[in-house]
């Protein structure tokens, strides 16, 4: 450490050199296959395992750069270069299907259909969904209030809600006679509902909803499908209805249009099925709502 000169901080990844042996680093890289060479890019099928093998070759770079700095190691860093990162795959995401969402509501229990119903006609996050109070949603204006988001895009904003979720909010509220300002979202014992109970509910009710649509013909729901899907699937009725990028992408709390409407950019009014018609008008707006940004 005497070659940093007096009163310099050593970087981070220099405890690295100086604790852990080269010859350690070189083992943990990730390879997907035997035979695979230190430096050449392994064939990865795993999203998981392609990241963990760049951050593990990011890491050893600058390892080997701050050992060439000081004259520790001569030579080219063969850590560096295009061709040793590896490209993660393409994640193929999971929504339920326009035709699939009206039986899946269906299908829910009380206690959590206005849930999903809310995920999948309003855009929200799980977190975002059970995090409410009654006093974030005006149901004589048709709308809601985020309080707490993952996102500081997210955070605060005004959510315009169809007219299929404020019926289903105006059933709800009448059913469960909460006090004012008390949690929308709670279960059978009064408490405020959670994310990890709200998935396994998530799961009855997609067996449930899966014979029913077998037995209309419909392909049923995927097993990856999670609360976060529903997302996906908002986004998708949004393109549908033929809403602007930009108001999606402003009821999803996204600052990026083109690159965050995951199953959106396909999808027209027109080419959907014709059992996926109930789904769209109960996501409908009346009267259509502007982008925010875009308001007179």
């Amino acid at each position: 450490m005497e070659r940093l000169g007096p009163g310099a901080a050593p970087a981070p990844h220099m405890h690295y050199c100086a604790m852990v042996p080269l010859a350690h680093w070189i083992d943990t890289i990730p390879f997907a296959g035997r035979g695979c060479g230190l430096f050449e890019r392994p064939r990865v099928t795993q999203p998981s395992l392609s990241a963990l093998h760049t951050k593990t070759l990011k890491l050893l770079a600058q390892i080997i750069d701050t050992a060439i700095e000081y004259e520790l190691t001569s030579g080219a860093n063969p850590a560096r270069g295009r061709r040793r990162r590896v490209k993660a795959p393409r994640v193929r995401r999971s929504w339920v299907e326009p035709e699939q969402l009206v039986t899946l509501l269906k299908a829910a229990d009380e206690y959590h259909r206005p849930i999903l119903a809310t995920l999948a006609g309003a855009g929200l996050r799980v977190g975002e969904a059970l995090a409410l109070n009654w006093r974030d949603i005006n149901l004589a204006t048709g709308t809601l209030r985020v309080g707490e988001a993952k996102t500081d895009a997210g955070r605060g904003r005004e959510v315009d809600l169809p007219g299929g979720l404020i019926e289903a909010l105006t059933e709800w509220k009448a059913a469960s006679r909460p006090a004012r300002g008390s949690a929308v979202f709670v279960t059978r014992t009064g408490r405020r509902q959670s994310v990890t109970n709200v998935d396994h509910r998530l799961k009855t009710a997609i067996k449930a909803a899966n014979e029913q649509l077998t037995e209309l013909g419909i392909e049923p729901i995927g097993e990856r499908v999670s609360p976060h899907s529903l997302r996906r699937t908002y986004a998708s009725l949004r393109a549908a209805l033929r809403d602007d990028p930009v108001y999606i992408a402003e009821q999803l709390g996204h600052t990026d249009p083109a690159g965050r409407i995951d199953a959106a950019e396909a999808l027209e009014r027109e080419q959907m099925p014709e059992r996926a018609q109930a789904s769209i008008a109960w996501s409908s707006h009346n009267p259509v709502p502007r982008p925010r940004s875009s308001a007179g």
